[in-house]
């Protein structure tokens, strides 16, 4: 529908917008990715668990959100130039290597039975 579209364009925008942010903080030192913590409530949850699946995080906590199958961002992110050839500022994993990436950022998902989603 029109509505899920924008809500998707939105996601897709406040994704990028974290990513680019927590970039700028572990570029410029003020924090490393191991040592950032993301969450998210409702939408903002959404937006965690996808910066979260794409980068290696200290954890993630997402309460009330929706997991839907047009937000899977993490698999739509850009491809990195090889490892070898990053300058260590790139933290978007590629699709082949999100597997890895979930299996070392620690994830709570909540949800109540009351939500309206």
């Amino acid at each position: 529908s029109a509505s899920n579209q924008r809500r998707t364009k939105g996601l897709r925008r406040a994704t990028a917008l974290v990513r680019e942010a927590l970039e700028a903080c572990w570029k410029r030192g003020l924090a490393t990715p191991r040592s950032t913590f993301l969450l998210g409530f409702s939408d903002g949850a959404v937006v965690a668990v996808e910066v979260g699946l794409g980068v290696a995080l200290g954890g993630v906590l997402a309460f009330s959100g929706s997991l839907l199958p047009e937000c899977i961002l993490a698999s739509q992110a850009p491809a990195l130039p090889a490892p070898s050839e990053r300058t260590g500022a790139e933290s978007v994993k590629t699709q082949d290597e999100t597997r890895d990436v979930t299996r070392s950022t620690p994830f709570l998902l909540t949800h109540g039975s009351k939500d309206d989603r």
